[in-house]
């Protein structure tokens, strides 16, 4: 019999052998993770994380500022220095595909490319989950 529960907190040493817990170390903050997980007759046998990330997005600098009087390099400062003081040590952004130009200036402010491939899941207020 699969019984399904959130992994709560003081349990999370149980996922020290499963990746990527064994490799990168266990979730800081509880506030910021939920963790499902499956088991069989008290034994893991699957689970899955939902973790709050924050998305840096909607960059925008007036065509007549750019390249002018360093308002990019404003926003990236005041950025950088909400995100230390909010103790937050990943970011996520994006660029579109084809946006050469995009890509090259956020590698040029430190970030680098994810592998893999992003996918969106749209949550409507109801939804009933497909089975698989």
């Amino acid at each position: 019999m699969l019984t399904t529960r959130l992994l709560p907190p003081e349990e999370w040493d149980r996922l020290r052998a499963i990746e990527p817990f064994a490799s990168k170390g266990l979730p800081r903050d509880p506030a910021e993770w939920r963790i499902l997980v499956i088991e069989r007759d008290g034994q893991l046998v699957g689970t899955c994380s939902l973790f709050t990330a924050v998305h840096w997005d909607c960059w925008w600098v007036d065509p007549a500022a750019r390249g002018k009087g360093g308002v990019l390099f404003a926003l990236l400062r005041a950025a950088m220095q909400l995100l230390a003081t909010a103790q937050i040590t990943t970011v996520y952004t994006g660029a579109e595909d084809g946006d050469d130009d995009v890509a090259a200036l956020l590698e040029h402010f430190g970030f680098t490319p994810a592998s893999g491939r992003l996918f969106v899941l749209e949550m409507p207020v109801a939804q009933e989950v497909k089975e698989a």
